[in-house]
């Protein structure tokens, strides 16, 4: 008897490997594809401190336009600026063509007008609503709404204010104010529910690091519509890429290759080394600047592809990123490297002077995918799940480990992170047990390496419900 109950067992948890195998297949076909808008505000009060005074702005769009052509070829975006105007770059649909995007930078130089935030997140819901696959939204904005009285889109929305203004009845500075907070709750009541329900996640930008002026709403839109409240962020120059990177999730194509930093100043030379291998279909190598850097550094790369240079970049394509909306000191450069030949690869930066502390981060497009699954999903609160994780590709190759980060509807954490470890072939398995009912998410990183310096991340959601109530009715014979 005893025998015939740990057969059963065994068969069962080989059951559900086999199903692990077609869950694995749904959650990356799932992710495959990202669709991201980017929202910029070009208002007059994005020149001042708690806008972008700096002029980040150009340097943040390119770097999101970077990660999205890098990870996928079937990504797509579209550009949104907006001020007194709402302008759409391409207009009415989104695009695969970032090289198009990039060529209509240079409108963000035009500062000016009053902030119609509600008809930018209007263009933008419209250009997600229809698309397929995940759906982004960035905003860049120091966050107030600031109608402008003359535009006849306010006329419909506001008519009491507008015809009080034209009868020359009350303060101008008080209406103004009225019209920003009306404005704040039409986004709150009308806005905020339809981004919900047509699963876009907004990821709120202050560009700078004193209070923006209405850093409330930012937060609200994290919270209420991305349910996490880290998807808003204030960020200086020079954590730029490091802010970005902590709240728009990376694409499932993306793998990390190598990270390396010079701390300090001081130094002539520079390099570091890193390899490729036959899983990457694309690469970037981006160099991060913590100071502005001094106009004679220059730098090579060498390997197989021979040697590379910003002056010589034969087949790779080198861009450069600057602040003050492109016209100031460079903070990245960074070289892309489509279908690069495995191997060894230097980088070496000199300069007649002294390098300024600087991060050289290289990433690739890969085919191999992260996934993972939870049993059961949905869950019962208080009741152990069960977690795997494993890659998936053309040659999937094997993880050395995986942690999880789980947070609830809010973006709180929900409990300590979560180590994976090897349960049979390929998978990794870890449980976790759900303190309430609700839904959550999982921040995955699983590493190819046992230095933990090549790596891919996903997300999962959970969903856990009450405890379901089993009754069992046991009938024992007696003597007869």
């Amino acid at each position: 008897m005893g025998k015939g109950i740990v057969l059963i067992a065994v068969l069962v948890f080989f059951i559900c490997l086999s199903g692990l195998e077609q869950g694995f297949a749904q959650v990356t076909s799932d992710q495959e594809r990202t669709n991201m808008v980017i929202l910029v505000d070009r208002s007059g009060s994005m020149k001042k401190e708690g806008g972008d005074p700096r002029g980040l702005s150009q340097a943040a769009v390119e770097y999101l336009l970077d990660q999205l052509e890098l990870a996928n070829d079937t990504n797509q975006g579209a550009l949104i600026l907006f001020n007194s105007k709402v302008r759409a770059f391409p207009p009415g649909e989104l695009t695969s063509n970032f090289e198009t995007l990039r060529s209509q930078l240079g409108a963000l130089s035009e500062i000016k007008g009053n902030t119609d935030l509600e008809e930018a997140l209007q263009v933008g819901m419209a250009l997600l609503a229809k698309s397929e696959g995940r759906k982004q939204m960035v905003l860049i904005s120091d966050g107030m709404p600031e109608p402008d009285l003359t535009s006849a889109r306010i006329d419909e929305r506001f008519p009491d204010q507008v015809s009080r203004f034209r009868r020359g009845v009350g303060n101008l500075s008080s209406l103004m104010g009225q019209l920003s907070q009306l404005s704040m709750e039409r986004i709150r009541t009308l806005q905020f529910g339809v981004l919900r329900e047509n699963s876009i996640e907004v990821y709120p930008v202050a560009l700078t690091g004193i209070e923006a002026n209405g850093e409330d709403l930012l937060r609200e839109l994290a919270v209420e519509v991305t349910r996490d409240s880290n998807a808003f962020i204030k960020v200086e120059s020079k954590n730029l890429v490091s802010g970005l990177d902590s709240i728009v999730p990376k694409p499932v194509s993306l793998m990390n290759v190598e990270r390396a930093s010079l701390d300090s100043a001081g130094y002539h030379k520079w390099s570091m080394d890193f390899q490729l291998d036959s899983s990457l279909e694309r690469a970037r190598v981006l160099v991060l600047y913590g100071e502005p850097p001094a106009e004679d550094i220059s730098w090579e790369l060498t390997g197989p592809v021979g040697k590379i240079s910003a002056s010589n970049p034969g087949a790779a394509r080198y861009l450069r990123a600057r602040d003050r909306n492109g016209q100031g000191d460079t903070i990245f450069e960074r070289i892309f490297l489509d279908q690069p030949p495995s191997g060894q690869y230097t980088l070496t930066l000199t300069t007649g002077r002294f390098l300024p502390p600087l991060k050289v981060i290289v990433e690739g497009r890969t085919h191999l995918r992260l996934v993972v699954v939870a049993q059961p999903n949905p869950a019962e609160v208080n009741m152990p799940v069960n977690l795997y994780c494993r890659l998936e590709g053309t040659t999937p190759g094997q993880l050395e480990t995986a942690k999880a980060n789980i947070v609830n509807e809010k973006g709180d954490r929900a409990t300590e992170g979560i180590v994976f470890s090897p349960e049979t072939g390929k998978v990794l398995r870890a449980s976790w047990v759900p303190p309430a009912i609700g839904s959550y998410r999982m921040h995955v990183t699983g590493y190819l390496d046992a230095e933990k310096t090549r790596y891919l991340h996903t997300q999962y959601d959970l969903y856990v419900q009450p405890r379901q109530a089993v009754k069992l009715r046991v009938r024992i014979p007696g003597p007869k």
